[in-house]
Protein backbone atom coordinates (compact mmCIF):
# COMPACT_ATOMS: atom_id res chain seq x y z
CA UNK A 1 0.00 0.00 0.00
CA UNK A 2 3.16 2.33 0.12
CA UNK A 3 4.91 4.03 -2.64
CA UNK A 4 8.62 4.06 -2.57
CA UNK A 5 11.24 6.30 -4.66
CA UNK A 6 14.97 6.47 -4.37
CA UNK A 7 16.79 9.58 -5.03
CA UNK A 8 20.30 9.40 -5.41
CA UNK A 9 23.08 11.88 -4.72
CA UNK A 10 21.63 15.62 -3.53
CA UNK A 11 21.43 16.69 -7.33
CA UNK A 12 18.65 14.73 -7.75
CA UNK A 13 16.47 14.67 -3.72
CA UNK A 14 17.23 18.88 -3.36
CA UNK A 15 14.96 19.37 -6.10
CA UNK A 16 12.40 17.29 -5.29
CA UNK A 17 12.17 18.52 -1.38
CA UNK A 18 11.71 21.69 -2.40
CA UNK A 19 8.70 20.68 -4.60
CA UNK A 20 7.32 18.79 -1.74
CA UNK A 21 7.96 22.59 0.70
CA UNK A 22 6.28 24.32 -2.20
CA UNK A 23 3.15 22.19 -2.86
CA UNK A 24 2.41 21.59 1.08
CA UNK A 25 -1.19 22.40 2.44
CA UNK A 26 -0.83 21.83 6.30
CA UNK A 27 2.06 21.34 7.61
CA UNK A 28 6.14 20.66 6.73
CA UNK A 29 8.06 18.23 10.06
CA UNK A 30 11.89 18.59 9.10
CA UNK A 31 14.72 16.87 11.28
CA UNK A 32 18.51 16.83 10.32
CA UNK A 33 21.41 16.83 12.22
CA UNK A 34 23.10 19.50 10.44
CA UNK A 35 21.56 22.88 8.95
CA UNK A 36 24.18 24.11 7.17
CA UNK A 37 25.03 28.26 7.09
CA UNK A 38 25.78 27.78 3.42
CA UNK A 39 23.56 28.24 -0.31
CA UNK A 40 21.17 25.12 0.52
CA UNK A 41 20.77 25.54 3.95
CA UNK A 42 19.98 29.13 3.29
CA UNK A 43 17.41 28.64 0.62
CA UNK A 44 16.29 25.82 1.99
CA UNK A 45 15.46 27.68 4.80
CA UNK A 46 13.84 30.81 3.36
CA UNK A 47 11.45 28.46 1.16
CA UNK A 48 10.31 27.21 4.59
CA UNK A 49 9.68 30.83 6.07
CA UNK A 50 7.16 31.82 2.81
CA UNK A 51 5.56 28.84 3.40
CA UNK A 52 4.70 29.67 6.92
CA UNK A 53 3.71 32.98 5.93
CA UNK A 54 1.35 31.92 3.77
CA UNK A 55 3.54 32.62 0.46
CA UNK A 56 3.88 30.76 -2.62
CA UNK A 57 7.75 29.27 -2.57
CA UNK A 58 8.99 31.79 -5.58
CA UNK A 59 12.00 33.44 -5.28
CA UNK A 60 11.44 35.92 -7.22
CA UNK A 61 8.21 36.80 -6.46
CA UNK A 62 5.86 37.70 -3.61
CA UNK A 63 2.07 36.32 -3.83
CA UNK A 64 0.22 35.02 -1.43
CA UNK A 65 -0.30 31.14 -1.67
CA UNK A 66 -3.08 29.73 -3.47
CA UNK A 67 -3.55 26.48 -1.43
CA UNK A 68 -2.16 27.74 2.32
CA UNK A 69 -2.72 31.33 2.32
CA UNK A 70 -3.06 31.43 6.45
CA UNK A 71 0.55 29.52 6.45
CA UNK A 72 1.63 26.44 6.10
CA UNK A 73 2.90 24.91 10.07
CA UNK A 74 6.09 23.91 9.93
CA UNK A 75 8.23 22.43 12.62
CA UNK A 76 12.41 21.80 11.85
CA UNK A 77 14.66 20.00 14.52
CA UNK A 78 18.38 20.24 14.23
CA UNK A 79 21.41 18.66 16.21
CA UNK A 80 23.72 20.98 17.74
CA UNK A 81 26.33 19.71 16.35
CA UNK A 82 28.67 17.29 18.94
CA UNK A 83 27.25 18.75 21.64
CA UNK A 84 28.49 22.26 20.97
CA UNK A 85 26.01 25.01 21.47
CA UNK A 86 27.53 27.63 19.48
CA UNK A 87 27.28 25.33 16.53
CA UNK A 88 23.64 24.50 16.94
CA UNK A 89 23.12 28.65 17.17
CA UNK A 90 24.80 29.03 13.58
CA UNK A 91 21.82 27.20 12.31
CA UNK A 92 19.55 28.78 14.85
CA UNK A 93 20.59 32.17 12.79
CA UNK A 94 19.73 30.65 9.28
CA UNK A 95 16.36 30.93 10.09
CA UNK A 96 16.12 34.06 12.08
CA UNK A 97 17.89 35.74 8.50
CA UNK A 98 15.49 33.60 6.46
CA UNK A 99 12.58 35.08 8.74
CA UNK A 100 14.00 38.85 8.52
CA UNK A 101 14.35 37.68 4.50
CA UNK A 102 10.72 37.57 4.04
CA UNK A 103 9.46 40.23 6.61
CA UNK A 104 11.19 42.43 4.80
CA UNK A 105 9.94 41.54 1.59
CA UNK A 106 6.25 41.96 2.62
CA UNK A 107 6.74 45.00 3.85
CA UNK A 108 7.90 46.07 0.30
CA UNK A 109 5.28 43.78 -1.74
CA UNK A 110 1.62 46.02 -2.69
CA UNK A 111 0.11 43.69 -0.19
CA UNK A 112 -2.67 46.02 1.76
CA UNK A 113 -2.33 46.76 5.10
CA UNK A 114 -4.02 44.12 6.80
CA UNK A 115 -2.37 41.85 4.34
CA UNK A 116 0.89 42.27 5.21
CA UNK A 117 0.26 41.98 8.79
CA UNK A 118 -1.37 38.76 8.57
CA UNK A 119 1.61 37.42 6.82
CA UNK A 120 3.97 38.37 9.50
CA UNK A 121 1.33 36.88 11.94
CA UNK A 122 1.27 33.48 10.14
CA UNK A 123 5.02 33.84 9.73
CA UNK A 124 6.07 34.07 13.38
CA UNK A 125 3.44 31.81 14.67
CA UNK A 126 4.08 29.18 12.27
CA UNK A 127 7.07 28.66 12.04
CA UNK A 128 9.08 26.84 15.43
CA UNK A 129 12.38 25.17 15.17
CA UNK A 130 14.57 23.21 17.98
CA UNK A 131 17.88 22.76 18.16
CA UNK A 132 18.83 19.44 20.14
CA UNK A 133 22.10 20.46 22.96
CA UNK A 134 22.04 17.32 25.13
CA UNK A 135 25.87 16.60 23.81
CA UNK A 136 27.91 14.07 21.52
CA UNK A 137 26.77 11.02 23.67
CA UNK A 138 23.26 11.76 22.62
CA UNK A 139 23.09 13.22 19.29
CA UNK A 140 20.24 13.26 17.24
CA UNK A 141 21.44 11.94 13.75
CA UNK A 142 18.09 11.25 11.94
CA UNK A 143 16.86 13.00 9.11
CA UNK A 144 12.78 13.11 8.11
CA UNK A 145 11.44 15.52 6.58
CA UNK A 146 7.44 14.79 5.72
CA UNK A 147 4.71 16.68 4.42
CA UNK A 148 1.12 16.97 5.05
CA UNK A 149 1.60 13.68 6.93
CA UNK A 150 1.10 12.32 3.49
CA UNK A 151 4.55 11.86 2.23
CA UNK A 152 7.87 11.69 3.83
CA UNK A 153 11.82 11.01 3.37
CA UNK A 154 14.22 9.13 5.25
CA UNK A 155 17.77 8.85 4.49
CA UNK A 156 21.57 10.50 4.88
CA UNK A 157 21.44 14.01 3.67
CA UNK A 158 21.74 16.76 5.88
CA UNK A 159 20.94 20.22 4.41
CA UNK A 160 23.81 21.37 3.34
CA UNK A 161 25.79 22.46 -0.23
CA UNK A 162 28.23 19.54 0.67
CA UNK A 163 25.71 17.44 -1.27
CA UNK A 164 25.21 19.40 -4.22
CA UNK A 165 28.94 20.68 -5.02
CA UNK A 166 31.39 18.94 -7.56
CA UNK A 167 32.82 16.83 -5.55
CA UNK A 168 29.72 16.26 -3.52
CA UNK A 169 29.09 13.14 -0.97
CA UNK A 170 27.67 10.44 -2.32
CA UNK A 171 24.22 9.76 -0.57
CA UNK A 172 20.56 8.31 -0.74
CA UNK A 173 17.17 9.45 0.03
CA UNK A 174 14.23 7.18 0.27
CA UNK A 175 10.47 8.90 -0.82
CA UNK A 176 7.27 7.24 0.97
CA UNK A 177 4.13 7.68 0.51
CA UNK A 178 1.21 5.56 1.76
CA UNK A 179 0.04 4.65 5.64
CA UNK A 180 3.94 3.86 6.42
CA UNK A 181 4.72 7.70 6.13
CA UNK A 182 2.46 7.61 9.77
CA UNK A 183 5.00 5.56 11.65
CA UNK A 184 8.19 7.95 9.72
CA UNK A 185 5.91 11.03 11.09
CA UNK A 186 5.44 9.67 14.69
CA UNK A 187 9.17 9.13 15.38
CA UNK A 188 9.37 13.10 14.10
CA UNK A 189 7.25 13.89 16.65
CA UNK A 190 8.20 11.78 19.44
CA UNK A 191 11.00 14.09 19.43
CA UNK A 192 9.54 17.24 18.88
CA UNK A 193 7.34 16.68 21.93
CA UNK A 194 10.60 14.97 24.36
CA UNK A 195 12.88 18.09 22.75
CA UNK A 196 10.45 20.99 23.95
CA UNK A 197 9.06 19.02 26.85
CA UNK A 198 5.85 18.85 26.36
CA UNK A 199 3.82 15.61 27.03
CA UNK A 200 3.74 12.71 24.91
CA UNK A 201 0.36 11.92 22.97
CA UNK A 202 -1.56 9.13 23.31
CA UNK A 203 -0.64 5.83 21.19
CA UNK A 204 -4.35 6.21 19.69
CA UNK A 205 -3.65 9.74 18.88
CA UNK A 206 -0.87 8.49 16.80
CA UNK A 207 -2.30 5.77 15.38
CA UNK A 208 -5.69 7.74 14.34
CA UNK A 209 -4.65 9.88 11.13
CA UNK A 210 -7.85 12.49 11.63
CA UNK A 211 -6.60 12.77 14.89
CA UNK A 212 -3.16 13.25 14.16
CA UNK A 213 -4.11 16.14 11.66
CA UNK A 214 -6.17 17.95 14.52
CA UNK A 215 -3.86 17.47 17.02
CA UNK A 216 -0.64 18.19 15.03
CA UNK A 217 -1.81 20.28 11.98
Amino acid sequence: QNGVELFINGSNYFPEMKNMIKNAKESIDLETYMFHNDSAGNSTAYLLAKKAAGLEGDENKTSISSNSANGVKVKVIFNSWQGKLDYGKESEEVFIRAMEKVKDEIHKSSFPPDQKEKAIENLEKNLKYKFFTDGILRSDHRKVFVVDGLEATVGGMNMGSQYLSSDAYHDVMLKISGPEVRSVHKEFLENWFEFNNLPQPSKEEFVDPERMREVFF
